[in-house]
């Protein structure tokens, strides 16, 4: 099991893209490592600081999943998982309570968008993508009236625990757990969540003073703009293959 499940990982991290997207992932990967250098160039005392490492990992981890999230492959759930796992240290050690609760929630749904999207996948394509979907006009409009009211049930009860950026890290957490369970849903939109989400996440960690982690949100904010097109034409081609069965 784990031999097949290694081989479909590195499989979709070495195949299956256009030349495009092929150029966009190395291009995310090489700012990562470029803002990493830069970072020991400017202080080498941060060869030793394990805090620098971890954030240059998850930075890292954090591209792959998010540009193969993008592309609809499944193994982004390993990418996601690695990411997350150190994103939520990092959190910790930055006192955003925040981030940790919604980390922790995250780390819960890796495995339930998991065997979501397995069942859910093209095995038609020539790499196995995820089937999207798009929300109803209905669903739509719940969105604001959930959004305002878990932002400010978060954001006063970050500030009871004493949270450095109470509403600013509960506005954060707010548009992740909508975009996150649009994520496991295969909704299209989720893309537009995590668009204002990584604005989000580039301004806390800016005040965090990580360049890692801004490396990494700025990346991702790239690529969520990419996903929201790439998405919507995979929810308009598989809706049109239902439409055909």
């Amino acid at each position: 099991m784990l031999k097949i499940m290694g081989k479909r990982i590195f499989d979709e991290l070495w195949s299956g893209w256009t030349r495009n997207e092929a150029i966009f992932l190395a291009g995310l990967l090489a700012v990562q490592l470029i803002v990493l250098a830069g970072q020991f160039m400017a202080d080498p005392t941060q060869l030793s600081d394990g805090w620098v490492w971890l954030s240059s990992t998850g930075g890292v981890c954090g591209v792959i999943c998010a540009v193969e999230v993008a592309k609809g492959k499944l193994s982004s759930y390993f990418w996601g998982t690695l990411q997350v796992v150190s994103y939520l240290s990092l959190s910790i050690h930055h006192v955003l309570y925040g981030e940790v609760l919604l980390n922790g929630f995250f780390l819960t749904t890796q495995g339930i968008g998991f065997v979501a999207w397995q069942r859910h996948m093209d095995a038609d394509a020539s790499t196995p993508l995820v089937f999207a979907r798009r929300l109803r006009w209905w669903q739509w409009a719940i969105v604001p009236v959930a959004v305002l009211v878990i932002w400010l049930s978060l954001g006063g009860a970050l500030q009871l625990v004493g949270s450095h950026q109470p509403f600013m890290d509960s506005l954060t957490t707010t548009f992740s757990l909508s975009a996150n369970l649009l994520f496991v849903c295969r909704m299209s939109e989720q893309w537009l969540f995590w668009i204002i989400v990584d604005v989000l996440e580039v301004i806390l960690w800016v005040r965090a003073g990580d360049p890692g982690q801004i490396a990494l949100w700025s990346c991702r904010l790239v690529n969520a703009v990419y996903g929201y097109l790439n998405w919507r034409q995979l929810a308009k081609g598989h809706a049109q293959k239902a439409v055909a069965a």
